[in-house]
């Protein structure tokens, strides 16, 4: 923050920021009053309000996306607390999330024995989206062992790992896979490439790529349970995901965690973005996390509308704060006599606001972990 103050700083003209300066709050002091804030919207959480309080707070936090769907499931392994679903059937663009389902009706098929593991597809770049993915780096005629395909599609995201293996196993094959196995707002609508056929249902009229917060907890439950293919596959696949692992579910966990599962991102300038992160914790508890449509206005007159301001920016509590500190500027200024003095325009900013996708994944994978292994929310460390 104050590398990007300075540096904005540094473009304003000499003439105009000789008598500026800039003040934000210390580390520590920020830390503190974060902790503060995410005390106080979390820290009533426990084993029997968990769900009641993400609830609550998610509702803020979809406002503060500028009104994405945010959509919340967990499920713990060994049952011992009930499942947890906020907004979780609302189904969304899957985004990468959609490789999991695509994995699992790869590993079905090697367990039926309508292919093997070390077969080997051919590189033709029917279906390449992005030229940086591995397999799109590949000279057409390299042949590449399903096994290594499986792992750049779940590890590093190839998009055209993807799209062979989909091809191959059968995008009608996999959808009817979901189906039977209970996800039934997962579906494949089309590869990860442009100009390629679409798959439509009733309820996907357009033939998009959706899945749901319950439906990705649901099918990480089974693969951990050794439910959604045999026993060996099963472990491959956790395997997989463990080497993928996880980027915002776990940045706030203990450096010791094992997550595997897997992100979605996707950019879109008509419909927002849309964030996911999904996985399993230290093989305990599944749980899923799903932003879509992030920043997306449902009209052109939505984006002229003003956030609304945080509760405190409307409490008298403001109002009493910057008297003190018109208070202590003015004993300032009379007690040091200086040829000068400071005329102050300050912005009161939220300790704890959090205002991108990465952040309220991040959050809520803290609180779920906390409630789950420590019974209590504990502060957060950065």
């Amino acid at each position: 923050m104050r590398d990007r103050i300075k540096s904005l700083f540094r473009r304003i003209p000499s003439k105009f920021r000789d008598d500026m300066r800039f003040y934000t709050p210390s580390h520590n002091t920020m830390q503190a009053g974060y902790n503060r804030g995410f005390q106080e919207a979390f820290g009533s959480a426990n084993k029997s309000n968990l769900a009641e309080v993400l609830a609550k707070n998610v509702a803020i936090f979809e406002g503060n996306l500028r009104g994405a769907y945010i959509g919340v499931s967990f499920r713990d392994l060994h049952g011992r607390l009930p499942p947890i679903d906020i907004n979780a059937t609302r189904p969304g663009w899957a985004a990468s999330v959609i490789k999991i389902p695509v994995m699992i009706e790869v590993m079905r098929q090697v367990d039926s024995g309508e292919i093997n593991l070390d077969d080997e597809l051919v590189v033709d770049h029917r279906f390449t989206l992005e030229d940086f993915d591995p397999i799109s780096r590949m000279p057409e005629g390299t042949k590449v062992p399903i096994d290594k395909l499986l792992e750049l599609m779940i590890v590093v995201s190839d998009n055209e790992a993807t799209n062979m293996l989909a091809s191959h196993v059968g995008v009608q094959r996999m959808n009817e896979t979901m189906q039977e196995l209970g996800a039934s707002k997962t579906m494949l609508g089309h590869l990860l490439a442009y100009n390629v056929p679409r798959y439509t249902s009733d309820w996907n009229e357009d033939g998009s790529n959706l899945t749901c917060a319950s439906d990705m907890t649901l099918l990480l439950e089974q693969i951990y349970n050794g439910k959604s293919a045999s026993n060996p596959s099963c472990d491959a696949m956790q395997g997989i995901l463990e080497l993928g692992g996880s980027a915002q579910l776990v940045s706030l966990l203990p450096a010791t965690t094992v997550v595997g599962g897997k992100i979605g991102l996707i950019s879109d300038v008509n419909s927002g973005n849309d964030t996911h992160d999904v996985g399993v914790v230290n093989s305990d508890y599944a749980i899923a996390v799903m932003c879509n449509r992030v920043g997306y206005f449902s009209t052109p007159e939505a984006k002229f509308r003003t956030t609304p301001k945080p509760d405190f920016l409307n409490d008298r509590k403001m109002d009493l704060a910057w008297a003190g500190v018109e208070a202590l500027l003015e004993t300032f200024h009379q007690k040091v006599k200086l040829p000068f003095y400071f005329d102050l325009n300050a912005v009161a900013k939220p300790y704890f606001n959090p205002s991108s996708a990465s952040s309220v994944i991040s959050i809520v994978s803290k609180v779920v972990h906390d409630v789950y292994y420590y019974a209590e929310v504990r502060p957060v460390k950065k």
